[in-house]
């Protein structure tokens, strides 16, 4: 496949990706579910036609291409792994989630949810190795009234390091205050009976969700829902797979970046659910 078919085809997903936003990435099967694996793009470029007459190369779009396939692929880390460039591959897109804050103990706050880098460009030599570091979800409080963790910060270690920031864990103990979401858009966490501000987003970064403070529910991050509050417990703040962990003690799902939520009286937090990376490119 020719340079300039690439370019071309690159420039369309970029734009595909931009104009869809975090809607059309949220409902993409592969970040909903699947892990990895081949996406074989039928329709990207719209509206090109065949010139059937001379008049038709100043009033038509058209390109032509070589027969084969163009196929854009990925590749899907829910732990710590490498990255090996394919070769002629000189451009990859990185979406990285951190983990989401672990939840306080005995009517704690929520925990807050990671931070999002989402589909960064990243220049990439072909054949070269690149190390990939999935953040781990923070650790539940203790019933007794311990703080969660942190949640831990997922990168993507290419000559320009992309980071995503965990989420800060939530507060333990009554009247405790939720964690915030992670990143420098990262929502807030709520004080006591408060809920937690929602994540915000740019081109490249979407913030996690801020924790719930003790009675209160978890904010949003741009993509899912905080967790809901419990029985004097704060929920977690929304992370990028799915929603945060009600208060109670429920923990945010493995790979979403979600915050877990606060424990009940007497009961431990719920613990945050870990990060993620996704590279994909075109061949």
């Amino acid at each position: 496949m020719s340079q300039f078919i690439k370019t071309i085809l690159a420039t369309a997903l970029a734009f595909a990706f931009l104009l869809g936003g975090a809607y059309l990435f949220r409902n993409t099967p592969l970040v909903k579910g699947a892990v990895g694996g081949v996406l074989t793009i039928s329709a990207r470029i719209t509206g090109l036609t065949t010139p059937t007459a001379s008049s038709d190369l100043t009033t038509k779009s058209f390109l032509t291409t070589q027969t084969g396939e163009i196929k854009s692929k990925s590749q899907y880390f829910t732990a710590n792994g490498t990255f090996t460039v394919p070769a002629n591959v000189t451009l990859v897109w990185v979406t990285a989630w951190g983990g989401g804050g672990g939840g306080g103990g005995n009517t704690g706050g929520g925990g807050g949810g990671g931070e999002i880098v989402y589909h960064m460009p990243v220049n990439v030599t072909a054949g070269s190795a690149i190390a990939v570091t999935v953040g781990g979800g923070g650790s539940a409080g203790s019933s007794g009234g311990g703080s969660g963790g942190a949640g831990g910060a997922s990168s993507f270690a290419a000559s320009s390091t992309i980071t995503a920031t965990g989420g800060s864990g939530g507060a333990g103990g009554g009247s405790a205050a939720g964690g915030s979401g992670g990143g420098v858009l990262g929502g807030a966490g709520g004080a006591s009976g408060v809920v937690g501000s929602r994540g915000i987003y740019s081109m490249y970064a979407l913030g996690g969700g801020g924790g719930g403070g003790s009675n209160a529910a978890g904010a949003s991050s741009p993509l899912y829902a905080g967790g809901a509050a419990g029985s004097s417990a704060g929920g977690g703040g929304g992370g990028f797979r799915a929603a945060g962990g009600a208060g109670g003690g429920s923990a945010g799902a493995a790979n979403s970046g979600a915050g877990g939520g606060g424990g009940a009286s007497s009961g431990a937090g719920g613990s945050g659910g870990s990060g993620g990376v996704l590279v994909e490119w075109v061949e």
